[in-house]
């Protein structure tokens, strides 16, 4: 003879395992979706820093390739936002991103100090004749744009993984 209060409560108690699986599931689907988005997060904020100091380098790089060796009158104000869009630099990267971020403001404040003078009649700065200093920084930035991909590229990284 069948036990039917047995069957009922094995019945409800497999209702209630599979219930408890499918609640699992979700969970650890929705667990990698938000891992994702983090990830997604933090790739567009490094992105964005990572597009800051491109612009300034492409800037400077751009004065050698044109072969003026002469300095911008407007990178005191490139300087700034440069400053500006990397501000959260120190959270969002390591200390060799961090220590390239502020060889790059020495070398533009060097660059400002011995490529321009300021114009007290126009108000303005306005390009010095280069020296060899002027020459030199503006080769190293003109090199920056492979090395500069090369220390980022770690950072830059970015799949989305599967679920498992």
């Amino acid at each position: 003879m069948i036990n039917y209060q047995a069957t009922g409560q094995l019945l409800i108690a497999a209702l209630v395992a599979y219930v408890a699986w499918q609640n699992f599931r979700i969970s650890r689907a929705a667990f990698h979706v938000q891992k994702n988005k983090l990830r997604l997060d933090l790739f567009e904020r490094r992105l964005k820093v990572y597009d800051g100091f491109e612009k300034i380098v492409q800037s400077l790089s751009i004065v050698s390739v044109f072969e003026k060796k002469t300095v911008p009158k407007n990178l005191s104000e490139k300087l700034q936002n440069f400053i500006w869009e990397t501000k959260e630099t120190e959270f969002l990267f390591g200390n060799e991103i961090l220590r390239y971020k502020e060889t790059i403001i020495d070398n533009c404040v060097l660059l400002i100090k011995d490529g321009l003078k300021f114009d007290r009649e126009k108000g303005e700065y306005i390009s010095k004749t280069p020296n060899d200093t002027v020459i030199s920084l503006l080769e190293w930035f003109d090199q920056q744009d492979e090395s500069m991909s090369k220390l980022f590229r770690k950072y830059l990284n970015f799949t989305i993984e599967k679920d498992p």
